[in-house]
């Protein structure tokens, strides 16, 4: 894994994301698979600023973004988001 981004496991809780955007100011962390290795999404500050989301009782994996499936014959038009989002 790159050092460049700032990553939890998946199965750790989302305070430890809010206390890396805090103490940071980083607006994107990783999510890793603990048992594979492998990337599994990110959280932005904007997925965990939801009415009714309680942090402390929540594991990182609840509230990740999974990254778009592409293959050589998707085309990358609609795996960018939209201008809404």
């Amino acid at each position: 894994m790159t050092e460049d981004f700032k990553w939890v496991y998946d199965d750790e809780p989302l305070t430890k994301v809010l206390g890396i955007f805090t103490e940071t100011g980083e607006d994107v962390v990783v999510v890793v698979d603990r048992g594979s290795g492998q990337m599994v999404g990110v959280i932005n500050k904007k997925l965990i600023i939801k009415p009714r989301l309680n942090p402390t009782n929540l594991l990182a994996r609840t509230v990740i973004q999974k990254p778009p499936r592409i293959t050589p014959d998707t085309c990358l038009l609609y795996t960018s988001p939209s201008p809404r989002d």
